[in-house]
Protein backbone atom coordinates (compact mmCIF):
# COMPACT_ATOMS: atom_id res chain seq x y z
CA UNK A 1 0.00 0.00 0.00
CA UNK A 2 1.43 3.36 -1.00
CA UNK A 3 0.92 6.68 0.71
CA UNK A 4 -1.39 7.91 -2.06
CA UNK A 5 -3.81 5.02 -1.49
CA UNK A 6 -4.37 6.00 2.16
CA UNK A 7 -7.57 7.97 2.87
CA UNK A 8 -5.73 10.64 4.76
CA UNK A 9 -3.33 11.21 1.77
CA UNK A 10 -6.19 12.48 -0.46
CA UNK A 11 -5.83 16.25 -0.70
CA UNK A 12 -8.91 18.40 0.16
CA UNK A 13 -9.47 22.05 0.87
CA UNK A 14 -6.50 23.64 2.61
CA UNK A 15 -6.84 24.57 6.30
CA UNK A 16 -3.55 26.44 6.72
CA UNK A 17 -2.60 29.92 5.58
CA UNK A 18 1.16 29.38 5.83
CA UNK A 19 3.11 30.96 2.92
CA UNK A 20 6.50 29.46 3.65
CA UNK A 21 7.93 27.95 0.41
CA UNK A 22 8.12 24.24 0.27
CA UNK A 23 11.70 23.08 0.60
CA UNK A 24 13.59 20.11 1.71
CA UNK A 25 16.26 20.51 4.27
CA UNK A 26 18.37 17.59 5.28
CA UNK A 27 20.58 17.45 8.34
CA UNK A 28 22.15 14.61 10.15
CA UNK A 29 22.72 14.59 13.91
CA UNK A 30 23.71 11.24 15.28
CA UNK A 31 21.75 9.35 12.66
CA UNK A 32 18.59 11.59 13.08
CA UNK A 33 17.27 13.15 9.90
CA UNK A 34 15.29 16.42 10.20
CA UNK A 35 13.40 17.67 7.20
CA UNK A 36 10.38 19.76 6.08
CA UNK A 37 7.70 18.06 4.02
CA UNK A 38 4.54 19.07 2.25
CA UNK A 39 3.13 15.69 1.56
CA UNK A 40 2.82 14.35 5.08
CA UNK A 41 -0.42 13.94 7.02
CA UNK A 42 -0.97 14.88 10.68
CA UNK A 43 -2.72 12.39 12.92
CA UNK A 44 -4.97 15.12 14.23
CA UNK A 45 -6.18 15.86 10.72
CA UNK A 46 -7.94 12.88 9.14
CA UNK A 47 -7.78 14.67 5.76
CA UNK A 48 -4.23 15.49 4.39
CA UNK A 49 -3.59 19.17 3.56
CA UNK A 50 -0.68 20.87 1.83
CA UNK A 51 0.95 22.19 4.99
CA UNK A 52 4.47 22.45 6.31
CA UNK A 53 4.99 20.01 9.18
CA UNK A 54 8.07 19.59 11.26
CA UNK A 55 8.73 16.08 12.47
CA UNK A 56 11.66 14.11 13.87
CA UNK A 57 12.50 10.80 12.23
CA UNK A 58 14.47 8.09 13.89
CA UNK A 59 16.02 5.60 11.52
CA UNK A 60 16.41 3.13 14.30
CA UNK A 61 12.92 3.23 15.89
CA UNK A 62 11.16 4.57 12.85
CA UNK A 63 9.01 6.77 15.10
CA UNK A 64 7.68 10.21 14.26
CA UNK A 65 7.08 12.67 17.16
CA UNK A 66 4.94 15.57 15.98
CA UNK A 67 4.30 18.47 18.41
CA UNK A 68 0.66 18.83 17.18
CA UNK A 69 -0.06 15.10 17.32
CA UNK A 70 1.25 14.12 20.76
CA UNK A 71 0.81 11.60 22.34
CA UNK A 72 -0.13 9.60 19.19
CA UNK A 73 2.72 7.46 17.69
CA UNK A 74 2.84 6.78 13.99
CA UNK A 75 5.00 4.15 12.31
CA UNK A 76 6.35 4.97 8.86
CA UNK A 77 8.28 3.10 6.13
CA UNK A 78 10.44 5.26 3.95
CA UNK A 79 13.06 5.01 1.16
CA UNK A 80 15.89 7.44 0.40
CA UNK A 81 16.77 8.52 -3.14
CA UNK A 82 19.62 10.57 -4.57
CA UNK A 83 17.28 13.54 -5.12
CA UNK A 84 16.68 13.73 -1.29
CA UNK A 85 13.00 12.87 -1.58
CA UNK A 86 11.17 10.53 0.75
CA UNK A 87 7.76 8.97 0.88
CA UNK A 88 5.86 8.39 4.13
CA UNK A 89 3.66 5.44 4.46
CA UNK A 90 1.28 5.29 7.42
CA UNK A 91 0.45 1.94 8.96
CA UNK A 92 -2.01 3.47 11.49
CA UNK A 93 -5.50 2.02 11.17
CA UNK A 94 -8.50 4.22 10.53
CA UNK A 95 -10.51 2.67 13.41
CA UNK A 96 -7.90 3.59 16.03
CA UNK A 97 -7.87 7.13 14.73
CA UNK A 98 -11.63 7.64 15.29
CA UNK A 99 -11.47 6.21 18.83
CA UNK A 100 -8.56 8.49 19.63
CA UNK A 101 -10.50 11.57 18.54
CA UNK A 102 -13.50 10.66 20.75
CA UNK A 103 -11.14 9.84 23.62
CA UNK A 104 -9.47 13.26 23.36
CA UNK A 105 -12.84 15.00 23.63
CA UNK A 106 -13.72 12.80 26.65
CA UNK A 107 -10.42 13.72 28.33
CA UNK A 108 -11.19 17.42 27.99
CA UNK A 109 -14.56 16.85 29.66
CA UNK A 110 -12.90 14.68 32.34
CA UNK A 111 -10.62 17.51 33.42
CA UNK A 112 -13.64 19.70 34.30
CA UNK A 113 -15.36 16.67 35.82
CA UNK A 114 -12.36 15.97 38.06
CA UNK A 115 -12.62 19.47 39.47
CA UNK A 116 -16.34 18.86 40.05
CA UNK A 117 -15.55 15.60 41.85
CA UNK A 118 -13.18 17.43 44.20
CA UNK A 119 -16.09 19.72 45.11
CA UNK A 120 -18.39 16.68 45.34
CA UNK A 121 -16.18 15.07 48.02
CA UNK A 122 -16.90 17.99 50.38
CA UNK A 123 -20.56 17.84 49.34
CA UNK A 124 -20.71 14.10 50.16
CA UNK A 125 -19.52 14.89 53.67
CA UNK A 126 -22.29 17.52 53.89
CA UNK A 127 -24.83 14.93 52.68
CA UNK A 128 -23.75 12.53 55.41
CA UNK A 129 -24.51 15.28 57.91
CA UNK A 130 -27.80 15.95 56.07
CA UNK A 131 -28.96 12.37 56.64
CA UNK A 132 -28.89 12.99 60.40
CA UNK A 133 -30.59 16.35 59.79
CA UNK A 134 -33.35 14.63 57.80
CA UNK A 135 -34.09 12.43 60.79
CA UNK A 136 -34.22 15.58 62.93
CA UNK A 137 -36.65 17.16 60.46
CA UNK A 138 -38.92 14.13 60.69
CA UNK A 139 -39.01 14.66 64.43
CA UNK A 140 -39.58 18.39 63.80
CA UNK A 141 -42.72 17.65 61.75
CA UNK A 142 -44.32 16.00 64.79
CA UNK A 143 -43.06 18.92 66.91
CA UNK A 144 -44.65 21.42 64.50
CA UNK A 145 -48.02 19.74 65.04
CA UNK A 146 -47.45 20.00 68.77
CA UNK A 147 -46.62 23.70 68.41
CA UNK A 148 -49.88 24.30 66.53
CA UNK A 149 -51.70 22.84 69.51
CA UNK A 150 -49.48 24.92 71.81
CA UNK A 151 -50.70 28.17 70.23
CA UNK A 152 -54.20 27.53 71.57
CA UNK A 153 -52.64 26.48 74.86
CA UNK A 154 -50.70 29.76 75.05
CA UNK A 155 -53.96 31.70 74.84
CA UNK A 156 -55.34 29.51 77.62
CA UNK A 157 -52.26 30.22 79.72
CA UNK A 158 -52.75 33.96 79.29
CA UNK A 159 -56.25 33.52 80.69
CA UNK A 160 -54.82 31.29 83.41
CA UNK A 161 -52.50 34.09 84.59
CA UNK A 162 -55.52 36.23 85.45
CA UNK A 163 -57.18 33.17 86.98
CA UNK A 164 -54.10 32.56 89.16
CA UNK A 165 -54.44 36.05 90.60
CA UNK A 166 -58.12 35.34 91.27
CA UNK A 167 -57.20 32.05 92.97
CA UNK A 168 -54.71 33.84 95.23
CA UNK A 169 -57.56 36.06 96.37
CA UNK A 170 -59.78 32.97 96.67
CA UNK A 171 -57.33 31.31 99.08
CA UNK A 172 -57.92 34.11 101.59
CA UNK A 173 -61.66 33.83 100.86
CA UNK A 174 -61.55 30.06 101.54
CA UNK A 175 -60.07 30.72 104.97
CA UNK A 176 -62.82 33.26 105.60
CA UNK A 177 -65.47 30.74 104.52
CA UNK A 178 -64.04 28.11 106.86
CA UNK A 179 -64.42 30.57 109.71
CA UNK A 180 -67.92 31.42 108.43
CA UNK A 181 -68.97 27.75 108.54
CA UNK A 182 -68.14 27.57 112.24
CA UNK A 183 -69.92 30.91 112.72
CA UNK A 184 -73.01 29.59 110.91
CA UNK A 185 -73.18 26.56 113.19
CA UNK A 186 -72.91 28.87 116.21
CA UNK A 187 -75.66 31.12 114.82
CA UNK A 188 -77.95 28.15 114.21
CA UNK A 189 -77.64 27.17 117.86
CA UNK A 190 -78.14 30.80 118.92
CA UNK A 191 -81.25 31.11 116.74
CA UNK A 192 -82.92 28.18 118.48
CA UNK A 193 -82.18 29.53 121.96
CA UNK A 194 -83.29 33.06 121.11
CA UNK A 195 -86.36 31.84 119.21
CA UNK A 196 -87.68 30.03 122.27
CA UNK A 197 -87.51 33.23 124.32
CA UNK A 198 -89.01 35.17 121.39
CA UNK A 199 -91.99 32.81 121.18
CA UNK A 200 -92.65 33.29 124.87
CA UNK A 201 -92.50 37.05 124.33
CA UNK A 202 -95.04 36.76 121.50
CA UNK A 203 -97.45 34.86 123.76
CA UNK A 204 -97.18 37.66 126.31
CA UNK A 205 -97.71 40.20 123.51
CA UNK A 206 -101.08 38.60 122.67
CA UNK A 207 -102.25 39.28 126.22
CA UNK A 208 -100.87 42.83 125.92
CA UNK A 209 -102.94 43.36 122.74
CA UNK A 210 -106.09 42.38 124.65
CA UNK A 211 -105.11 44.87 127.36
CA UNK A 212 -104.80 47.64 124.77
CA UNK A 213 -108.28 46.84 123.48
CA UNK A 214 -109.57 47.41 127.00
CA UNK A 215 -107.61 50.69 127.08
CA UNK A 216 -109.72 51.97 124.17
CA UNK A 217 -112.76 51.88 126.42
CA UNK A 218 -110.72 53.71 129.07
CA UNK A 219 -109.94 56.46 126.55
CA UNK A 220 -113.68 56.97 126.04
CA UNK A 221 -114.09 57.24 129.83
CA UNK A 222 -111.46 60.01 129.93
CA UNK A 223 -113.35 61.94 127.26
CA UNK A 224 -116.38 61.86 129.56
CA UNK A 225 -114.12 63.09 132.39
CA UNK A 226 -113.46 66.30 130.43
CA UNK A 227 -117.17 67.14 130.66
CA UNK A 228 -116.98 66.36 134.39
CA UNK A 229 -114.18 68.96 134.77
CA UNK A 230 -116.41 71.62 133.23
CA UNK A 231 -119.14 70.63 135.71
CA UNK A 232 -116.72 71.10 138.62
CA UNK A 233 -115.82 74.60 137.40
CA UNK A 234 -119.53 75.49 137.46
CA UNK A 235 -119.74 74.02 140.97
CA UNK A 236 -117.16 76.54 142.25
CA UNK A 237 -119.46 79.40 141.19
CA UNK A 238 -122.36 77.57 142.82
CA UNK A 239 -120.45 77.42 146.15
CA UNK A 240 -119.87 81.20 146.04
CA UNK A 241 -123.61 81.67 145.50
CA UNK A 242 -124.41 79.47 148.49
CA UNK A 243 -122.07 81.57 150.70
CA UNK A 244 -123.97 84.75 149.78
CA UNK A 245 -127.39 83.18 150.35
CA UNK A 246 -128.87 84.33 153.69
CA UNK A 247 -131.60 81.78 153.72
CA UNK A 248 -129.12 79.05 152.87
CA UNK A 249 -127.50 78.90 156.36
CA UNK A 250 -128.91 75.48 157.08
CA UNK A 251 -127.52 74.29 153.80
CA UNK A 252 -124.06 75.79 154.59
CA UNK A 253 -123.78 73.62 157.67
CA UNK A 254 -124.20 70.70 155.44
CA UNK A 255 -121.87 72.38 152.92
CA UNK A 256 -118.87 72.20 155.27
CA UNK A 257 -118.42 68.62 154.34
CA UNK A 258 -118.90 69.72 150.75
CA UNK A 259 -116.11 72.31 151.12
CA UNK A 260 -113.77 69.61 152.31
CA UNK A 261 -114.82 67.62 149.30
CA UNK A 262 -113.98 70.60 147.06
CA UNK A 263 -110.51 70.82 148.61
CA UNK A 264 -110.07 67.25 147.62
CA UNK A 265 -111.47 68.18 144.20
CA UNK A 266 -108.64 70.72 143.74
CA UNK A 267 -106.19 67.88 144.00
CA UNK A 268 -108.48 66.02 141.62
CA UNK A 269 -108.25 68.96 139.19
CA UNK A 270 -104.50 68.66 139.24
CA UNK A 271 -104.96 64.97 138.54
CA UNK A 272 -107.21 65.88 135.60
CA UNK A 273 -104.54 68.22 134.20
CA UNK A 274 -102.18 65.31 134.33
CA UNK A 275 -104.91 63.26 132.66
CA UNK A 276 -104.87 65.65 129.68
CA UNK A 277 -101.27 64.68 129.03
CA UNK A 278 -102.42 61.09 129.53
CA UNK A 279 -105.14 61.66 126.89
CA UNK A 280 -102.51 62.84 124.40
CA UNK A 281 -100.48 59.77 125.26
CA UNK A 282 -103.53 57.61 124.61
CA UNK A 283 -103.98 59.28 121.20
CA UNK A 284 -100.43 58.21 120.44
CA UNK A 285 -101.40 54.76 121.73
CA UNK A 286 -104.16 54.60 119.09
CA UNK A 287 -101.48 54.62 116.38
CA UNK A 288 -99.68 52.05 118.52
CA UNK A 289 -102.86 49.91 118.52
CA UNK A 290 -102.95 50.01 114.72
CA UNK A 291 -99.31 48.93 114.72
CA UNK A 292 -100.20 46.08 117.09
CA UNK A 293 -102.98 44.98 114.73
CA UNK A 294 -100.35 44.77 112.03
CA UNK A 295 -98.20 42.87 114.54
CA UNK A 296 -100.90 40.15 114.73
CA UNK A 297 -100.21 39.33 111.10
CA UNK A 298 -96.49 39.51 111.96
CA UNK A 299 -97.09 37.03 114.80
CA UNK A 300 -98.70 34.60 112.36
CA UNK A 301 -95.76 35.08 110.03
CA UNK A 302 -93.34 34.38 112.87
CA UNK A 303 -95.20 31.17 113.69
CA UNK A 304 -94.67 30.10 110.10
CA UNK A 305 -91.02 31.19 110.37
CA UNK A 306 -90.26 28.56 113.04
CA UNK A 307 -89.33 26.03 110.35
CA UNK A 308 -87.35 28.75 108.54
CA UNK A 309 -85.36 29.76 111.63
CA UNK A 310 -82.66 27.09 111.07
CA UNK A 311 -81.06 28.61 107.88
CA UNK A 312 -81.38 32.22 109.18
CA UNK A 313 -78.29 34.08 110.28
CA UNK A 314 -78.70 36.58 113.11
CA UNK A 315 -76.46 39.62 112.97
CA UNK A 316 -74.79 41.38 115.91
CA UNK A 317 -77.45 44.10 115.95
CA UNK A 318 -80.19 41.43 116.16
CA UNK A 319 -78.45 39.85 119.16
CA UNK A 320 -78.43 43.24 120.90
CA UNK A 321 -82.12 43.63 120.13
CA UNK A 322 -82.84 40.23 121.67
CA UNK A 323 -81.04 41.38 124.80
CA UNK A 324 -83.44 44.35 124.85
CA UNK A 325 -86.27 41.83 124.45
CA UNK A 326 -85.33 40.40 127.87
CA UNK A 327 -86.16 43.80 129.34
CA UNK A 328 -89.44 43.65 127.38
CA UNK A 329 -90.25 40.31 129.05
CA UNK A 330 -89.78 41.97 132.44
CA UNK A 331 -92.10 44.75 131.29
CA UNK A 332 -94.71 42.17 130.34
CA UNK A 333 -94.49 40.78 133.85
CA UNK A 334 -95.31 44.27 135.05
CA UNK A 335 -98.24 44.23 132.61
CA UNK A 336 -99.83 41.49 134.73
CA UNK A 337 -100.24 44.08 137.47
CA UNK A 338 -101.76 46.33 134.81
CA UNK A 339 -104.38 43.64 134.11
CA UNK A 340 -105.37 43.75 137.76
CA UNK A 341 -105.75 47.53 137.48
CA UNK A 342 -108.01 47.03 134.47
CA UNK A 343 -110.23 44.78 136.59
CA UNK A 344 -110.51 47.67 139.03
CA UNK A 345 -111.41 49.91 136.06
CA UNK A 346 -114.68 47.99 135.77
CA UNK A 347 -115.86 49.74 138.87
CA UNK A 348 -114.78 52.98 137.20
CA UNK A 349 -117.07 52.19 134.27
CA UNK A 350 -119.99 51.92 136.71
CA UNK A 351 -119.02 55.31 138.18
CA UNK A 352 -119.06 56.84 134.69
CA UNK A 353 -122.62 55.60 134.24
CA UNK A 354 -123.53 57.53 137.39
CA UNK A 355 -121.67 60.54 135.95
CA UNK A 356 -124.17 60.65 133.10
CA UNK A 357 -126.84 61.55 135.66
CA UNK A 358 -124.40 64.11 137.09
CA UNK A 359 -124.07 65.71 133.63
CA UNK A 360 -127.84 66.08 133.53
CA UNK A 361 -127.69 67.72 136.95
CA UNK A 362 -125.10 70.19 135.69
CA UNK A 363 -127.39 71.12 132.83
CA UNK A 364 -130.07 71.84 135.42
CA UNK A 365 -127.49 73.86 137.38
CA UNK A 366 -127.30 76.37 134.53
CA UNK A 367 -130.93 77.23 135.19
CA UNK A 368 -130.16 77.22 138.95
CA UNK A 369 -127.49 79.92 138.41
CA UNK A 370 -130.08 82.14 136.78
CA UNK A 371 -132.41 81.46 139.73
CA UNK A 372 -129.72 82.55 142.20
CA UNK A 373 -129.21 85.80 140.32
CA UNK A 374 -132.90 86.55 140.57
CA UNK A 375 -133.16 85.03 144.16
CA UNK A 376 -136.84 84.58 143.62
CA UNK A 377 -136.57 80.90 142.80
CA UNK A 378 -133.87 80.23 145.48
CA UNK A 379 -136.14 77.87 147.37
CA UNK A 380 -136.43 75.66 144.33
CA UNK A 381 -132.65 75.74 144.03
CA UNK A 382 -132.24 74.41 147.57
CA UNK A 383 -134.40 71.48 146.66
CA UNK A 384 -132.11 70.85 143.81
CA UNK A 385 -129.17 71.10 146.25
CA UNK A 386 -130.40 67.98 147.96
CA UNK A 387 -129.75 66.15 144.76
CA UNK A 388 -126.32 67.86 144.68
CA UNK A 389 -125.53 66.41 148.12
CA UNK A 390 -126.25 63.00 146.74
CA UNK A 391 -123.87 63.83 143.91
CA UNK A 392 -121.14 64.68 146.45
CA UNK A 393 -121.63 61.28 147.99
CA UNK A 394 -121.00 59.85 144.60
CA UNK A 395 -117.84 62.00 144.39
CA UNK A 396 -116.39 60.05 147.29
CA UNK A 397 -116.47 56.98 145.12
CA UNK A 398 -114.83 59.13 142.42
CA UNK A 399 -111.97 59.95 144.82
CA UNK A 400 -111.41 56.26 145.29
CA UNK A 401 -111.34 55.98 141.54
CA UNK A 402 -108.64 58.72 141.38
CA UNK A 403 -106.52 56.71 143.78
CA UNK A 404 -106.78 53.86 141.37
CA UNK A 405 -105.78 56.31 138.59
CA UNK A 406 -102.46 56.96 140.39
CA UNK A 407 -101.60 53.32 139.84
CA UNK A 408 -102.72 53.78 136.23
CA UNK A 409 -100.28 56.70 135.84
CA UNK A 410 -97.46 54.44 136.99
CA UNK A 411 -98.62 51.95 134.39
CA UNK A 412 -98.45 54.70 131.72
CA UNK A 413 -94.87 55.45 132.72
CA UNK A 414 -94.11 51.80 132.07
CA UNK A 415 -95.91 52.16 128.70
CA UNK A 416 -93.43 54.88 127.68
CA UNK A 417 -90.63 52.35 128.02
CA UNK A 418 -92.79 49.97 125.98
CA UNK A 419 -93.13 52.60 123.20
CA UNK A 420 -89.34 52.92 123.10
CA UNK A 421 -89.15 49.16 122.82
CA UNK A 422 -91.57 49.27 119.85
CA UNK A 423 -89.33 51.85 118.16
CA UNK A 424 -86.47 49.39 118.59
CA UNK A 425 -88.75 46.72 117.07
CA UNK A 426 -89.07 48.82 113.89
CA UNK A 427 -85.28 48.76 113.56
CA UNK A 428 -85.49 45.01 114.18
CA UNK A 429 -87.94 44.62 111.29
CA UNK A 430 -85.54 46.49 108.99
CA UNK A 431 -82.76 44.24 110.22
CA UNK A 432 -84.86 41.17 109.34
CA UNK A 433 -85.35 42.55 105.82
CA UNK A 434 -81.57 42.91 105.52
CA UNK A 435 -81.23 39.35 106.85
CA UNK A 436 -83.36 38.08 103.95
CA UNK A 437 -80.87 39.59 101.50
CA UNK A 438 -78.06 38.08 103.61
CA UNK A 439 -79.71 34.64 103.33
CA UNK A 440 -79.80 34.98 99.54
CA UNK A 441 -76.11 35.93 99.67
CA UNK A 442 -75.37 32.79 101.69
CA UNK A 443 -77.16 30.67 99.08
CA UNK A 444 -74.91 32.21 96.47
CA UNK A 445 -71.92 31.49 98.74
CA UNK A 446 -72.82 27.77 98.72
CA UNK A 447 -72.51 27.76 94.94
CA UNK A 448 -69.24 29.71 95.35
CA UNK A 449 -67.94 27.00 97.72
CA UNK A 450 -68.67 24.35 95.07
CA UNK A 451 -66.81 26.52 92.55
CA UNK A 452 -63.83 26.73 94.91
CA UNK A 453 -63.79 22.93 95.20
CA UNK A 454 -63.53 22.82 91.42
CA UNK A 455 -60.79 25.45 91.63
CA UNK A 456 -58.68 23.11 93.79
CA UNK A 457 -58.53 20.67 90.89
CA UNK A 458 -57.74 23.63 88.62
CA UNK A 459 -54.83 24.60 90.90
CA UNK A 460 -53.35 21.15 90.42
CA UNK A 461 -53.72 21.65 86.68
CA UNK A 462 -51.93 25.01 86.94
CA UNK A 463 -49.03 23.37 88.77
CA UNK A 464 -48.68 21.09 85.78
CA UNK A 465 -48.94 24.14 83.55
CA UNK A 466 -45.90 25.71 85.24
CA UNK A 467 -43.76 22.87 83.94
CA UNK A 468 -45.43 23.35 80.56
CA UNK A 469 -44.50 27.06 80.61
CA UNK A 470 -40.85 26.13 81.06
CA UNK A 471 -41.22 23.79 78.09
CA UNK A 472 -42.72 26.63 76.05
CA UNK A 473 -39.77 28.87 76.88
CA UNK A 474 -37.53 26.18 75.42
CA UNK A 475 -39.92 25.93 72.46
CA UNK A 476 -39.37 29.62 71.64
CA UNK A 477 -35.71 28.91 70.92
CA UNK A 478 -36.81 25.83 69.00
CA UNK A 479 -39.21 27.96 66.90
CA UNK A 480 -36.30 30.14 65.85
CA UNK A 481 -34.43 26.98 64.90
CA UNK A 482 -37.44 25.83 62.88
CA UNK A 483 -37.51 29.11 60.99
CA UNK A 484 -33.91 28.42 60.01
CA UNK A 485 -34.94 24.84 59.19
CA UNK A 486 -37.50 26.07 56.64
CA UNK A 487 -34.67 27.53 54.56
CA UNK A 488 -32.74 24.32 55.15
CA UNK A 489 -35.72 22.28 53.92
CA UNK A 490 -35.63 24.17 50.66
CA UNK A 491 -31.92 23.43 50.48
CA UNK A 492 -32.65 19.74 51.10
CA UNK A 493 -35.17 19.71 48.27
CA UNK A 494 -32.39 20.95 46.03
CA UNK A 495 -30.10 18.34 47.60
CA UNK A 496 -32.48 15.56 46.59
CA UNK A 497 -31.97 16.52 42.96
CA UNK A 498 -28.24 16.75 43.70
CA UNK A 499 -28.33 13.23 45.18
CA UNK A 500 -29.77 11.94 41.94
CA UNK A 501 -26.96 13.73 40.13
CA UNK A 502 -24.44 12.09 42.48
CA UNK A 503 -25.88 8.67 41.72
CA UNK A 504 -25.23 9.41 38.09
CA UNK A 505 -21.78 10.65 39.09
CA UNK A 506 -21.01 7.32 40.74
CA UNK A 507 -21.54 5.58 37.41
CA UNK A 508 -19.43 8.32 35.82
CA UNK A 509 -16.66 7.69 38.39
CA UNK A 510 -16.62 4.06 37.41
CA UNK A 511 -16.27 5.15 33.80
CA UNK A 512 -13.41 7.46 34.83
CA UNK A 513 -11.66 4.58 36.57
CA UNK A 514 -11.88 2.70 33.30
CA UNK A 515 -10.54 5.84 31.58
CA UNK A 516 -7.56 5.97 33.94
CA UNK A 517 -6.68 2.41 32.98
CA UNK A 518 -7.09 3.44 29.34
CA UNK A 519 -4.75 6.40 29.89
CA UNK A 520 -2.15 4.13 31.38
CA UNK A 521 -2.53 1.92 28.32
CA UNK A 522 -2.02 4.98 26.07
CA UNK A 523 1.09 5.97 28.00
CA UNK A 524 2.38 2.48 27.44
CA UNK A 525 1.46 2.88 23.78
CA UNK A 526 3.49 6.11 23.55
CA UNK A 527 6.51 4.34 24.95
CA UNK A 528 5.88 1.58 22.43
Amino acid sequence: MSGEDLPYNRPTSPQSSLSQPIADSLSTDGGIVRSWCNSGSCCCQPVPVPQVCCYTWSATARTISCPSCLPVALVYTHTHTHTHTHTHTHTHTHTQFKLSKIHLEQLELSEAHLEQLEHSEAHLEQLELSEAHLEQLELSEAHLEQLELSEAHLEQLELSEAHLEQLELSEAHLEQLELSEAHLEQLELSELELSEAHLEQLELSEAHIEQLELSEAHIEQLELSEAHLEQLELSEAHLEQLELSEAHLEQLELSEAHIEQLELSEAHLEQLELSEAHIEQLEVSEAHLEQLELSEAHIEQLELSEAHLEPLELSEAHIEQLELSEAHIEQLELSEAHLEQLELSEAHFEQLELSEAHIEQLELSEAHIEQLELSEAHIEQLELSEAHLEQLELSEAHLEQLELSEAHLEQLELSEAHIEQLELSEAHIEQLELSEAHIEQLELSEAHIEQLELSEAHLEQLELSEAHLEQLELSEAHLEQLELSEAHLEQLELSEAHLEQLELSEAHLEQLELSEAHLEQLELSEAH
